[in-house]
């Protein structure tokens, strides 16, 4: 992943410097060829607001996908749990964490396994919001609004990175949550 200096290391697309208030993604070292407008967003900061909007947007999210799905399936790291087309979930072999990659929107969480019950079962029974620190830098919230769902990572010192998902990709990833209890129970 691409490490981002706030104040100093500028967006891949724009060129403008990330700030502590900006939400920004840090994408992986993705394949891609020289030629491809994708190529720039490869192991770099990208400003959220920026990449959302971004024509070549759709590729990178493919790319980053190719990428997290190959890395995991084939990695003695993690033993992948679930993958469809929006979601892949990996236990960690190293790490006692797991893994939530939501694959449309470019976007990672890690849920460390002695709060993976409790984490589900607050999201599962989710009414308005729900806020959790996975680790002592680093705090999730989980935002209901009235068409989405808002899911944010913060980290300590500033920098975060948020993601909406609609009614019906949040109720697919409730739908997945609940087949990962024998799992990571």
């Amino acid at each position: 992943m691409a490490i981002v200096i706030l104040g100093k290391t500028p967006c891949a697309i724009s060129g403008r410097i990330v700030s502590k208030t900006d939400k920004v993604l840090c994408l992986p070292p993705f394949p891609a060829t020289l030629n491809d407008p994708a190529a720039v967003c490869s192991d770099a900061c990208i400003l959220r607001d920026e990449f959302e909007k971004w024509e070549f947007r759709d590729n990178v999210v493919r790319l980053v996908k190719e990428f997290w799905v190959q890395q995991h399936n084939t990695s003695e790291a993690f033993t992948v749990l679930h993958e469809d087309n929006e979601y892949l979930m990996a236990k960690g072999e190293v790490e006692a964490k797991t893994r939530i990659l939501f694959l449309k929107h470019a976007f990672v969480i890690d849920i460390p396994q002695e709060i993976w019950q409790d984490f589900r079962g607050q999201l599962l029974g989710i009414e308005d919001a729900v806020s959790i620190c996975p680790y002592s830098t680093i705090a999730l919230s989980f935002n209901k609004r009235v068409d989405k769902m808002e899911i944010c990572i913060e980290f300590q010192g500033g920098g975060k990175d948020c993601i909406e998902l609609s009614r019906p990709e949040w109720s697919r990833f409730q739908s997945v949550l609940t087949t990962m209890e024998p799992v990571l129970g």
